[in-house]
């Protein structure tokens, strides 16, 4: 049977959505692997490759890694520091929005003020790294 890893790399983000609903399912199915660093790595591996495509708003890979807080958190910061992108900011923001510890809310905050700075990245990732960062 394919890992969860090998369903994800499968599936290609395409102009008409029909990507949506295969993460859908891919994430339903695979609710006993959410709390798998092996899986945090590849779902963070896929939000970064695909960082512009409509994946969800915030959409079902942000949900699956959501439902296994805080495993996932050393791994959104790892891809933070990689690679910011939109849904990797409003993750880290949704974190901060509630009661995380005082080390791992500074660690994200540090993220977000060094996205907001990046010259690797675009000036929409940018912005929201800048107006995540000023709610907290």
């Amino acid at each position: 049977m394919p890992t969860f890893s090998d369903r994800l790399i499968k599936i290609e983000p395409d102009e008409q959505g029909h990507h949506l609903s295969k993460l859908y399912e891919l994430t339903e199915d695979s609710r006993s692997v959410a709390a798998d660093q092996v899986t945090h790595r590849a779902v963070f591996a896929y939000l970064e490759r695909h960082h512009d495509a409509d994946l969800g708003t915030p959409g079902s890979l942000v949900h699956f890694l959501e439902s296994a807080y805080p495993s996932y958190t050393d791994e959104l910061l790892a891809s933070l520091a990689r690679r910011p992108t939109e849904l990797t900011l409003w993750m880290a923001n949704r974190i901060l929005n509630g009661k995380p510890t005082l080390a791992l809310r500074a660690d994200l905050t540090r993220a977000l003020r060094e996205a907001g700075v990046r010259c690797d990245v675009s000036e929409a990732v940018r912005k929201s790294a800048i107006h995540f960062l000023s709610l907290h």
